[in-house]
């Protein structure tokens, strides 16, 4: 019975500590998530890159010591900022596009290129309000919209009713811009409202007729509700 009890004791302990291993795994394998980046650099890509990253520095330090104004350090450490993101230094490239930002708070360009960098962190939390304050800085905007609205439904899961009456809102501040009209059908579609997903998808294949993704969206939901028509009828 002793034996018994010591096996069973023995077992818990190995399983305790086999778990134990695994989260330990699991965190590190997240952290690394956040805060690496593959950016898929040959070995001379990353020096040149590097050797360019340098001289922005450099740049940085003269033109801080020299008082140059907030516009022209602006640009230098948003500079700064999609060089690093392109290189994977994301901390690093998240610190500058911070700098950037304290700058000139009033700049939309600053929460747009800090939202590419808190998404390559899986940041998602930050990176919503990030691009909400790009939209709410410069609404006429497309692709603040398309983002802002894009993240909304993956990885956040936002309704799609919420999302199509945001993109309602997109629409009239970008006197429906293209890339807005289109994502407006596709989560019309989405939500199943195919009629009006084609006549939105038909009005944007009108008025850009040469662009393909459009005319093959508009097929889709087309034969879409031709098979819905078909199936009613039996």
């Amino acid at each position: 019975m002793r034996y018994y009890w010591k096996y069973i004791v023995g077992l818990a302990i190995l399983v305790a500590l086999v778990i134990g291993i695994l989260l330990t795994i699991y965190v590190v394998h997240q952290r690394t998530i956040i805060h690496s980046f593959d950016p898929k650099l040959s070995t001379e890509q990353m020096s040149q890159r590097q050797t360019g990253i340098d001289q922005i520095r450099a740049d940085i330090t003269k033109a801080e010591s020299n008082k140059a104004s907030k516009e022209d350090r602006f640009a230098l450490y948003a500079k700064l900022g999609s060089e690093l993101l392109v290189i994977g230094k994301l901390d690093d490239a998240r610190a500058a596009y911070t700098t950037a930002i304290k700058l000139l708070p009033g700049n939309p360009v600053g929460y747009q290129e800090m939202f590419q960098v808190q998404l390559a962190m899986h940041d998602y939390d930050d990176a919503e309000d990030t691009i909400k304050k790009a939209v709410k800085l410069n609404p006429a905007s497309p692709n603040n919209w398309v983002q802002y609205i894009s993240l909304e439904k993956d990885p956040l899961k936002v309704t799609v009713d919420k999302r199509i009456k945001l993109s309602e809102q997109a629409q009239t501040k970008t006197s429906k811009a293209d890339n807005v009209m289109n994502q407006y059908g596709l989560l019309l579609e989405e939500k199943g409202d195919l009629p009006r997903a084609y006549a939105v998808l038909r009005e944007l294949v009108l008025k850009s007729p040469n662009v393909h993704e459009y005319s093959m969206n508009l097929d889709r939901v087309n034969v879409e509700i031709q098979k819905k028509q078909i199936e009613e009828r039996k």
